[in-house]
């Protein structure tokens, strides 16, 4: 995960972007995108998903440009899933046959 954080940092660089900015555009407080470029274990996926879409990039790319190396960044992660309570039976089906895909994934 502290290559991901390293990651973002080099990326908001790269880009010319303060962390004010991405702050702004995230709507975070500055001292979050801190903790997003220096603390690995604050990442929440709602920030990453973000920030792939602020640097135009595949999710997938913030994790590794090498497939190994992510499959292992990717078998650390934990997924906390929260079902609403007027969730369909067909909604469910898609989001168990996701997760089950996922895992596959990871398994490879």
């Amino acid at each position: 995960m502290k290559k991901i954080a390293e990651r973002l940092r080099l990326l908001r660089q790269e880009k010319g972007y303060s962390q004010q900015y991405i702050a702004d555009i995230l709507n975070v407080s500055i001292a979050t995108i801190s903790r997003l470029e220096n603390n690995p274990e604050e990442i929440k996926l709602r920030y990453l998903l973000s920030l792939a879409q602020l640097y135009k990039m595949d999710l997938c790319k913030l994790f590794s440009d090498d497939e190994s190396e992510l499959k292992n960044e990717l078998s650390k992660l934990t997924v906390q899933v929260t079902i609403p309570i007027d969730i369909t039976s067909t909604l469910l089906f898609r989001v168990a046959k996701k997760l089950q895909e996922t895992e596959q994934f990871r398994k490879q």
